[in-house]
């Protein structure tokens, strides 16, 4: 065995794995965890790519999953008749100021 499979993962948890879980939940209807874990991507980093080719070594941003999940959110809680709190979702991560 070499020395890299002995070393433990270093696993970072983003933005994109909690809103994956999110909508996989949300997919099949178990929407309180649903909704812990949209609520966890506002306060995940946002995950990164590779190191850019050349001589440029800064990471290069995929994506903020912010949006997507106060969307999916924010259907949730009009769904239950939170209207006001979707709306605070909307107007705080959809609109562009």
């Amino acid at each position: 065995m070499s020395k890299d499979k002995k070393r433990p993962l270093n696993v970072v948890v983003t933005q994109e794995i909690a809103y994956n879980l999110a909508r996989a939940f949300h997919f099949v209807g178990l929407l309180d965890l649903a909704c812990a874990y949209y609520n966890r991507v506002f306060e995940l980093p946002v995950a990164f790519s590779a190191f850019k080719g050349g001589n440029d070594q800064s990471p290069e941003l995929l994506c903020d999953m912010k949006r997507e999940a106060a969307y999916n959110l924010a259907s949730i809680y009009v769904a239950s008749g939170s209207v006001l709190r979707a709306k605070r979702l909307i107007v705080k991560y959809c609109t562009i100021a």
